[in-house]
């Protein structure tokens, strides 16, 4: 999957002003929004944290950190800042000797045996206890399950003594009251705050993950799995298991988002090219590709491209398009390769079906994009905004010297009338300079006005069949 070529730049510059603007006033988030969130967010984790602290023993034993990781932090938001990922870093005593093994049957997931525990138990008998209660199995492996469950249970303990109001925890920040309540689902438990109790939805969510960090020396090694690529020396395993069987609770999901986030960064039009295809993803309602898998094609391009990363420095239209039809070529091989270990297809869950029409639509588009650029460049703008915002686009983005009409013209019937109406009578009007028999004019129109496509696609297939009429193409 090559790079950009001169015919994709000197062909898609046309698209850069509607692009840039899609990216400034619909992807880009509220600076102030997110200064306010910010607040909230530490204020509440911050209490939350330091009283697990002062009620577990074995939390304050094995907390590390916070790793504020998600889209938010890694510059690839495209919705307002709503949601947060908050990743509760624990550390295995080094007395432990942890050991992390990787399984064929089970690519991009890891085991973790407590090697010395009987040790660790004589130098640290309430600690090993604790652990050996909470987070083991009966032969020394870290169960996900188990971990999952002692969280929640630290947090109901510490809520318990939050003052509550119809059944929601509150809490004040700068003399304001917030109001929250806790869902649980996948590897997290979900903060939902909200300004107050009767709002339809919550202001703020927060995903509190917790994680075991491990320093490069126990990197995953053999089945494939990649090297480290970067200088950050850790990495993180979330209680994640498989999705079957059922029985899989001592696997990890491994999580490298830290070197992620280095790939990604100090690449020109990378991240607004990526946030570009996650807002089309959204607008197209591919509801089973994740952010993740999207990121990932990404990161695999950083990696096609070696040492030569001169993709980036195009213009995001240019790489946005090249990113689009490198989505399609994915689709087409139906896999996504997780970048850490090609072995794991991330697709492999989403139905062929599912895929298939994904595929279809997607390769309708680009097609459909390409034919019509050069006549109206706006054409991409319907597949990010809707058309009422489309048409305000319209009348507000220079495309620049270069692309900008002075005057209308025979091809562009939108621009030079408002409705479809006018559209026909000057159509007529031109039939009728080139003696064309009434009727056959009206077979023709009908041809144009009964094809099944929205009202922008009908005035430029008349404003075509005018011209080729006017010019006696047909």
């Amino acid at each position: 999957m090559s790079g950009v070529t001169d015919d994709m730049e000197e062909k898609y510059s046309c698209l850069e002003n509607v692009i840039q603007r899609i990216n400034s006033q619909y992807i880009s988030l509220d600076d102030k929004q997110i200064k306010i969130n910010n607040k909230i967010i530490d204020a509440i984790c911050t209490k939350l944290i330091n009283e697990m602290k002062e009620k577990d023993v074995l939390f304050k034993r094995l907390f590390k950190k916070i790793y504020c990781g998600g889209s938010f932090y890694d510059g690839l938001k495209i919705t307002n800042p709503e949601e947060y990922d908050y990743d509760l870093l624990l550390e295995l005593p080094k007395l432990t000797t942890p050991l992390i093994s990787t399984s064929s049957g089970h690519p991009g997931f890891v085991q973790i045996f407590v090697k010395n525990m009987e040790h660790f138990n004589n130098q640290e008998p309430t600690i090993a206890k604790e652990m050996k209660n909470l987070l083991l199995d009966d032969t020394n492996y870290l169960r996900a399950d188990k971990l999952k469950s002692w969280l929640e249970s630290m947090l109901d303990k510490v809520l318990s003594n939050f003052p509550t109001d119809k059944k929601f925890h509150t809490f004040v920040v700068d003399d304001k009251p917030y109001y929250f309540r806790k869902t649980k689902g996948g590897p997290a438990i979900t903060l939902h705050i909200t300004e107050s109790i009767g709002a339809p939805k919550s202001a703020i969510d927060i995903d509190l993950v917790p994680c075991f960090i491990f320093k490069d020396n126990h990197w995953p090694r053999g089945d494939n799995f990649r090297m480290n690529p970067s200088k950050i020396d850790s990495f993180f395993v979330v209680p994640k298991t498989p999705k079957a069987p059922s029985n899989l609770n001592t696997f990890w999901r491994l999580s490298f988002q830290q070197q992620e986030l280095e790939l990604l960064s100090g690449k020109q039009s990378l991240k607004s090219a990526l946030k570009l295809l996650k807002r089309f993803r959204d607008q197209r309602k591919h509801f089973s590709i994740s952010s993740y898998f999207i990121k990932t094609i990404f990161l695999w391009q950083i990696d096609e491209g070696g040492e030569d990363q001169r993709l980036w420095e195009q213009s995001q239209s240019v790489v946005f398009m090249k990113m689009l039809k490198t989505y399609l070529q994915y689709l087409e091989q139906e896999c996504i390769p997780y970048f850490w270990n090609r072995d794991f297809n991330l697709l492999k869950h989403i139905k062929p079906v599912e895929l298939a029409n994904i595929k279809n639509e997607l390769a309708k588009i680009i097609t459909k994009i390409d034919r019509n650029l050069l006549d109206d460049p706006f054409i991409i703008a319907r597949y990010f905004i809707p058309k009422v915002e489309e048409n305000q686009l319209r009348d507000n983005v220079s495309l620049g010297k270069k692309f900008d009409r002075p005057g209308p013209s025979n091809c562009d019937c939108l621009n030079r009338f408002g409705t479809l109406e006018e559209s026909l009578k000057e159509i007529s009007k031109k039939l009728d300079i080139i003696g064309i028999d009434q009727q056959i004019m009206k077979t023709l129109l009908e041809r144009y006005t009964h094809e099944p496509m929205d009202a922008d696609d009908r005035l430029r297939e008349l404003s075509k069949a005018a011209n080729e009429f006017y010019n006696g193409l047909l």
